[in-house]
């Protein structure tokens, strides 16, 4: 056992990437926070409905995806621009926490596909906070596994991680293998 979890640490510890926060574009106080904050001075708890009208982060989506190179930040894979397929994440979820729906620091550039399974959930691990070594990729079938020398809290914070992102289920797993061969 221990040299499988010397093998997770030096082999596998990238299986899942941190994603490095990046400074937010000029144009974001302007196009975003500003008209979000005066729509929640005015609306401090909006509705889904509510912040679908207001959903003034879909205005810097590019800068958000040139930041992060275009890599979904839950997958590690790129997000070709032809699919519509991108996403701004909310990482903190509008509906528990509409104070940061306009906050730059807690935005994810991410696929479609897991920004929807992720939804209002708060047990998943921040791409930004990730600590090496604690998922693996079994290579051979592209199922991504909690490493086995996690301590229980870590390990049901993984596999709330790859039960809610769906993250083995057969269509994420379709993309990801098509997204490895045509890269």
């Amino acid at each position: 056992m221990a040299s499988l979890e010397v093998f997770c640490r030096k082999t596998w510890r990238d299986s899942m990437i941190r994603v490095t926060r990046r400074p937010k574009p000029n144009v974001f106080d302007e196009r975003v926070r500003k008209p979000g904050k005066k729509y929640l001075k005015q609306n401090p708890h909006p509705s889904s409905a509510q912040f679908k009208t207001h959903a003034y982060w879909t205005r810097i989506e590019q800068e958000l995806r040139g930041a992060y190179g275009g890599i979904c930040a839950y997958m590690g894979n790129y997000v070709f621009p032809c699919t519509g397929n991108q996403n701004v994440e909310h990482f903190k979820p509008k509906s528990k926490y509409p104070h940061l729906s306009y906050d730059w620091n807690n935005y994810r550039f991410v696929c479609s596909r897991l920004n929807g399974g992720k939804g209002d959930y708060t047990d998943v691990v921040d791409p930004f906070t990730l600590t090496d070594g604690w998922f693996i990729l079994e290579f051979s079938t592209l199922m991504v596994k909690p490493c086995p020398n996690l301590t229980p809290a870590q390990r049901k914070k993984v596999d709330a991680t790859i039960s809610r992102l769906q993250l083995n289920d057969d269509e994420t797993q379709g993309f990801s293998k098509v997204n490895q061969t045509d890269a």
